[in-house]
């Protein structure tokens, strides 16, 4: 059977967090890419079929590289997952956007 292995972009700042993401993805069979600091290149060179997207990420701002995949006939199919400190309250605070899920991290 020929199984072609989903590939995700990882844009967290947090390297603990970003490694224990990483390696988890990683064993479980799916090619993760960390190279996010072009922002929107990245993910137009990687075609990702999911992006793992930190709140925070150095250098770019989370909404802004959210809405410009889901705004690009491109990429609007790639499913995103949000990653915010906080709880539910903080999760609320999205740009109005579709995203596949968010999930509180711990600070």
């Amino acid at each position: 059977m020929d199984h072609k292995a989903e590939k995700v972009l990882v844009v967290e700042p947090d390297d603990s967090l970003r490694e224990h993401i990483v390696a988890a993805l990683s064993e479980a069979g799916y090619q993760v890419s960390t190279d996010y600091r072009d922002g929107m290149k990245a993910v137009l060179a990687l075609d990702p079929d999911v992006v793992i997207l930190g709140a925070d990420p150095p250098q770019l701002d989370c909404c802004d590289l959210l809405s410009e995949i889901k705004g690009s006939e491109h990429t609007r199919n790639i499913r995103v997952v949000m990653l915010s400190p906080g709880g539910p309250a903080e999760r609320t605070r999205g740009p109005g956007i579709a995203f596949a899920r968010a999930f509180a991290t711990t600070e």
